[in-house]
């Protein structure tokens, strides 16, 4: 306001006027706007004007860029009104005017540099000092002043005292004696002897303090350097191009020049930036370091910002040794060194804004692409070990420095270089060991949060940087450092007088989702200072708001941000950022929304997104989903929302498997829908292989293969959905894992497992019952009181209902896909069986063995993908041949290396399995299983198998079963072919002979298949031999059928 700038200045004239010889305006002249204005336009200059009724304005420089310098404090002000009406005249405008030009006459030069330091600031954009000192740095500073020529003398504590109070005039503090003895690190007390009751109390800066002090006095007196230079290069560089440099610029002009280049944002002349940047590295003899002194007062780190702001307007072709050069001294930079070649005094290091400004720098185009993979850049390390000085020293976390913001800001930039450089390995460790230490010193402030600082910038940044290497190394850093720093906001930094920013809230709130750190104080904190925000009519930005949210929703703290939403939706609605949202925002608002119980906005969603889901990840998806509000079935909006998410979420489970719980919630989604869709979407989710390929490894735990079967076949059981691929996937696994098993005979041991497969599984697949029925009766059956008992009772007696189901159930698994390569690969079987069986005939002895036919699963594996196309592998996984070996009914396997080419016999393995758990089984259950009627033999009589076939069935006193007839005639037949020599020799035997199987006349366990044309004979299909593979795709998988 001109009240306050017109105190500021009648009281700088008051204490001037003798050396000015200007008298003091009268006060009076405060009353009339035309003598004011007349005053103030002759003192200001662009970019700053003056208006008689909104006062002093500053235009905006460029977008991203701020002054780093700040007003000074106001000492005096007024509440009389700058419009309020008085005389005025000309004769007082005019004496007005001549005084303030007398004024400014006399300190033309403070003007000057007062205007290029603001210049200078404009270019350096954020990074820059922050302007606003701490009590603790004004009392330094004016110390040193009143030290004189040395700086190590002490001064009496009364007269530092009295002068720091009139230049921090604001600080409610009382600068006592204790309050000095509370500083020391910055201060040094000593008592002085005067006599008899003369001691007095005198005081010096601290060494370290000293060297704090005289960095920023220097680093200010560069500033107004920095703005002298680039008044000159604004005249000079319009009649400047790249070709015509003249040789006698020194280095500090070139360096002004590519600065006013880089802010100016339109390049003169083709090749300029380049052509400066060569100037100033060419002929270096010393290196980095005679660039950084010849440069001065032009820091290495400003020069980068200045090619990364060229190079963002248009590539250039810089020279990879000139941009080597500045990042090297940019690294020595950041530490002391001596001025010159032999001794003498040393260069003060770069203050901390300038070290987070080359950091900064250094992350962005073209400098990234000099630090990866270069083993010999030192920019790196020597960051780090500016980082790890001033954790030593200090002062940086104190809460008495104002260098903890660009401390903060330093280690935030640093956090992100590590994190996207690709660094030598021994660069990386090396900022690594720099970053524990800053984790153990934020734990440290979260011990002691009375000791911290708490400005909400460095607070956030700082939080940022540790995120982002938590992030990057678990294993190394844990979570102790973002719950120090949270207990530092949560218990003094974020009260209801602190000034916390909407964007330093997203961004603390991003920093703790990118860790996955949970924190509910602090985002009930965070909620509380962004409901306040709302209140005073600050609106949000989109982009902010998301973020918040968004980090408030993966950590599942949204409900502590639910009365910022509420605030948000009475004070402008929600609606304004439902509109702006994007794909990814669509699961985030959806939960908002139904949070807050906004329906209409909520439908309105639904409609404009609907379209619009692809690029939605399975966790946002399944989190619609999860939160779908009840009150929805009469909204058919929102029903074809519904049924569009469980679409893109079944599409993306084809890809990558679900989590358990994420299955979950997606299978009892599907479930909901209309019978049609239900079963069509889940048959789909349950056959993508990716699915099958996220099933636990038969070498796991069995609690470990339990937990992982059951998390994935579970949801599809409750629902009552008949799952063949996923099923078979399941009992393949069990099957290997139980052989591997070799610990002991304990049956509980794959009790679990077994029981999550339900009894018409068992029915379908006689190989895996007849595996389970002679594992089960092979293994020591616990006692009837012991806790193990009814599991085992249950899989008994479920086994044993199955073996009842047999001759009724179905051989078909209602996926037709799938039940085709178990037809192909029963073809094969049915072939290699004919001709192991002629061969051994042909050996009377081999024959007088009766030996069954094995194969080793590894051989039969190689043999039967030669004759099988790539499809049963890829949509199975390497667990191909076991699942459908499942399935077979020319095979007997139970989950070891070798599989037996016969018929499999549940029904015997199942009476031995009630005859060995008796004790175990209730009566009704032993009677159904007395009711089962085992297989006949497989083999017929060895004479029989020796004798020449005959046409009808040989007397016996028992007549040969259904299957011995079929088996008979099959091997009489296989003979008479081997006799003849002829291709019916290598043929499946005719569908008459597989009219009845071992399992019932129906062949739900024999070579037939209820529902399904027997096996092909040769006139229907190619077989082994033939030079043509019939095997191939198949139709997908059908829509299976509900289980009951």
């Amino acid at each position: 306001p001109l009240a306050t700038f017109w105190g500021d200045l009648r009281n700088w004239i008051l204490e001037r006027r003798h050396s000015l010889n200007v008298p003091a305006p009268p006060a009076e002249w405060l009353t009339s706007s035309t003598v004011m204005s007349s005053v103030i336009r002759v003192c200001i200059g662009p970019p700053a004007e003056c208006d008689a009724k909104l006062g002093l304005r500053r235009k905006r420089e460029a977008p991203g860029s701020e002054s780093a310098t700040s007003a000074p404090a106001a000492t005096a002000s007024t509440t009389t009104s700058p419009t309020a009406p008085g005389a005025s005249s000309t004769a007082a405008a005019a004496s007005a005017a001549s005084a303030a030009a007398a004024m400014a006459a006399a300190n033309s030069a403070a003007a000057a540099e007062a205007a290029a330091a603001a210049a200078a600031a404009s270019v350096e954009g954020r990074g820059g000092e922050d302007g606003t000192l701490t009590l603790v740095e004004q009392v330094e500073e004016v110390l040193l002043g009143l030290c004189g020529k040395d700086p190590a003398a002490f001064v009496h504590i009364g007269m530092v005292t009295q002068e720091a109070q009139k230049r921090a005039a604001r600080s409610s503090e009382r600068l006592s004696k204790k309050w000095y003895e509370s500083h020391r690190g910055s201060f040094e007390l000593k008592k002085f002897h005067h006599g008899p009751g003369g001691d007095e109390w005198r005081v010096r800066l601290a060494e370290d303090a000293r060297q704090r002090l005289v960095a920023r006095l220097q680093e200010r007196d560069m500033e107004k350097q920095r703005g002298r230079e680039l008044i000159i290069a604004e005249q000079m560089l319009p009649k400047l191009s790249a070709d015509s440099l003249p040789r006698t610029l020194r280095e500090k002009e070139v360096a002004a020049l590519l600065s006013l280049l880089a802010r100016e944002g339109k390049h003169p002349s083709q090749g300029m930036a380049v052509a400066l940047l060569s100037r100033l590295c060419t002929g270096k003899t010393s290196g980095p370091k005679e660039l950084i002194i010849e440069c001065s007062p032009f820091p290495p780190a400003l020069l980068m910002r200045s090619i990364v702001a060229l190079e963002k307007q248009r590539r250039e072709r810089w020279v990879k040794e000139h941009l080597d050069m500045v990042l090297s001294a940019a690294a020595l930079n950041m530490h002391t060194m001596s001025a010159s070649g032999g001794g003498g005094a040393e260069r003060p290091r770069a203050t901390l804004p300038t070290c987070a400004n080359a950091l900064w720098a250094a992350a962005r185009k073209p400098f990234d692409e000099r630090l990866s993979g270069r083993s010999n850049c030192l920019f790196v390390s020597s960051a780090g070990l500016r980082l790890q000085v001033e954790l030593t020293e200090k002062s940086a976390l104190s809460p008495d420095s104002s260098a903890f913001r660009p401390f903060a800001q330093m280690c935030a930039w640093l956090a992100h270089l590590v994190v996207t450089a690709k660094l030598q390995e021994k660069n990386r460790e090396e900022v690594m060991k720099a970053f524990l230490k800053l984790s153990q010193a934020c734990q440290e402030l979260g011990k002691a949060p009375e000791n911290a600082p708490t400005d909400p910038e460095g607070l956030c940044r700082l939080a940022m940087a540790v995120a982002l290497v938590i992030r990057e190394d678990r294993k190394t850093f844990g979570t102790e450092a973002l719950q120090g720093v949270a207990k530092v906001i949560v218990n003094r930094a974020m009260d209801e007088g602190s000034q916390w920013e909407p964007s330093q809230l997203a961004v603390l709130a991003s920093a703790y989702a990118a860790a996955e750190v949970p924190h509910e104080a602090l985002f009930r904190k965070i909620g509380l200072a962004a409901e306040r925000h709302t209140l005073q009519g600050n609106e949000w930005s989109t982009e902010q708001l998301m973020k918040m949210l968004n980090a408030g929703w993966q950590l599942n703290h949204l409900k502590s941000l639910e009365r910022v939403l509420k605030a948000i939706q009475g004070e402008t609605g929600l609606q304004k950022y439902v509109k702006d949202a994007t794909p990814r925002d669509v699961p985030l608002l959806f939960n908002v929304l139904v949070l807050v119980h906004d329906h209409a906005i909520l439908e309105d969603l639904a409609k404009s997104q609907k379209e619009r889901l692809n690029g939605v990840s399975m966790q946002g998806l399944i989190s619609i989903l999860k939160e779908w509000p009840i009150r929805d079935k009469g909204s058919a909006v929102l029903q074809t929302f519904k049924s569009t998410v469980v679409k893109e979420a079944v599409g993306l489970a084809a890809r990558k498997a679900p989590t358990p719980t994420e299955l979950r919630i997606l299978v009892d989604a599907a479930a909901e829908e209309s019978k049609t869709t239900t079963l069509m979407r889940l048959t789909d989710l349950a056959a993508s292989p990716a699915l099958l390929n996220a099933l636990p490894a038969p070498e796991a735990q069995w609690q470990e293969f339990y937990d992982g079967v059951a998390g994935i076949l579970s949801p599809f059981n409750r629902a009552g959905v008949v799952v063949p691929r996923l099923e078979g996937a399941c009992a393949a696994r069990l099957l290997l894992a139980a052989d591997r098993d070799k610990a002991g005979s304990e049956a509980r041991s794959f009790v679990q497992p077994a029981l999550l497969l339900h009894e018409s599984v068992l029915a379908g697949m006689p190989v895996l019952l007849q595996a389970l029925a002679d594992r089960l009766a092979k293994s020591r059956m616990p006692r009837s009181s012991s806790a193990d008992a009814p599991e085992v009772r249950k899989l008994c007696e479920r086994i044993i209902k199955a073996a009842s189901r047999l001759g009724t159930a179905s051989a078909e698994s209602g996926d037709k896909q799938l039940d085709g390569w178990v037809a192909r690969l029963e073809d094969y079987l049915a072939d290699e069986t004919a001709f192991r069986e002629r061969e051994r005939d042909r050996d009377r002895r081999s024959s007088a063995a009766a030996a069954s036919i094995e194969r080793r699963l590894e051989s039969l594996e190689k043999d039967v993908s030669k004759r099988l196309d790539r499809g049963a592998k890829d949509a199975l996984g390497s667990q191909w041949l076991p699942i459908l070996l499942l399935r077979c009914r020319r095979v007997a396997w139970n989950g070891g290396k070798t599989a037996l080419l016969e018929v499999p016999r549940p029904r015997t393995a199942v009476r031995r399995l009630a005859e060995a758990a008796s004790a175990l089984l209730p009566k009704e259950v032993r009677q159904e299983a007395d009711r089962i009627e085992p297989e006949a033999p497989e083999r017929p009589p060895l004479s029989a198998a020796a004798e020449p076939a005959a046409p009808a069935a040989a007397p016996a006193a028992r007549p040969l079963s259904g299957a011995a007839s079929a088996t008979a005639a099959y091997r009489n037949r296989a003979a008479a072919g081997a006799g003849q020599g002829g291709d019916d020799a290598r043929r499946a035997p005719s569908s008459s002979s597989f009219a009845g199987g071992p399992c019932g006349a129906s062949g739900a366990c024999g070579s037939g298949r209820e529902g399904r044309s027997p096996p092909a004979g040769p006139s229907q299909a190619p077989r082994r031999g033939d030079g043509r593979s019939p095997l191939g795709h198949g139709p997908g998988p059908a829509a299976a059928p509900t289980r009951t």
